[in-house]
């Protein structure tokens, strides 16, 4: 079954709608596509809201040169921050 989320503004609310529906459909697996410097956020995240996550890079990225050092870095230091203080709170502190 493929399902696509839209409503959520975070990455957060994103998992936490898709982790929703799936617990209505009986689902406890799930796939994520999306861009390859997000992946690793997005398993912990899909993992925090009890999903078991696969993940699957895209190809190509929209985000280049020194734009994809940038969000590579802000990457780091959102696993790092949402491993020791868990992604709902750092979820929370954005909105």
């Amino acid at each position: 079954m493929i399902f696509e989320e839209n409503t959520g503004t975070t990455t957060y609310e994103s998992l936490l709608a898709v982790s929703q529906i799936a617990t209505e459909r009986k689902i406890s697996r799930v796939l994520i596509v999306s861009d390859p410097f997000h992946m690793l956020r997005a398993k912990l995240i899909a993992q925090e809201v009890g999903l078991i996550a696969f993940t699957s890079a895209t190809q190509s990225s929209v985000i280049r040169d020194t734009a994809a050092l940038r969000r590579n870095m802000q990457e780091a230091v959102g696993i790092t921050v949402g491993r020791v203080v868990g992604f709902r709170r750092v979820d929370s502190w954005s909105n």
